[in-house]
């Protein structure tokens, strides 16, 4: 029985990384029907990335939350959590999620960058750049969190300006 789960885990796998997220996601969606997902979480993770993929950010929300209520201490469950609420929109859950991720993984630019832009976006404009100030110190090159830093900063400076 483990033999056949292990067989169509490895398929759906292979299915996400050939960018096959609808067979991805029937595979993963039966793995869970049948309980394996009990004994393996990251099936729900698995789930959450491929609607993530395909833009169904509301079904990666629900499958990510599933996730961290099995992985409550997995950095990358809670980054991938935050993830999904950015790109759905939901900015403060993405920010409560991504200072979850941090808590785990704090070196991760990843989330760091993911966390300023939803500042910005929740208009938390000095916490914005001071995420992005710190995640600067680890990588001073990383386009994206130059680019953050730089919009918080004109930000910044257009407020001080009125």
């Amino acid at each position: 029985m483990k033999n056949s789960y292990e067989v169509q885990y490895k398929k759906a796998i292979q299915a996400g990384i050939n960018r096959d997220y609808q067979t991805s996601i029937v595979l993963f969606e039966d793995l869970a029907a049948k309980g394996w997902s009990e004994q393996e979480p990251e099936v729900f993770l698995y789930l959450a990335r491929s609607y993530h993929a395909l833009g169904l950010f509301a079904q990666a929300v629900q499958w990510a939350r599933v996730y961290i209520s099995y992985k409550n201490e997995d950095g990358a469950g809670w980054f991938f959590l935050g993830r999904a609420y950015f790109s759905e929109g939901d900015f403060s859950h993405a920010v409560y999620a991504l200072k979850k991720s941090l808590e785990f993984n704090p070196d991760s630019i990843a989330a760091q960058t993911f966390l300023g832009f939803s500042l910005l976006r929740c208009k938390k404009i000095s916490t914005a750049r001071a995420v992005f100030e710190k995640a600067l110190e680890i990588a001073p090159d990383d386009d994206k969190l130059n680019q953050g830093y730089r919009n918080a900063l004109f930000i910044e400076a257009v407020r001080t300006w009125r």
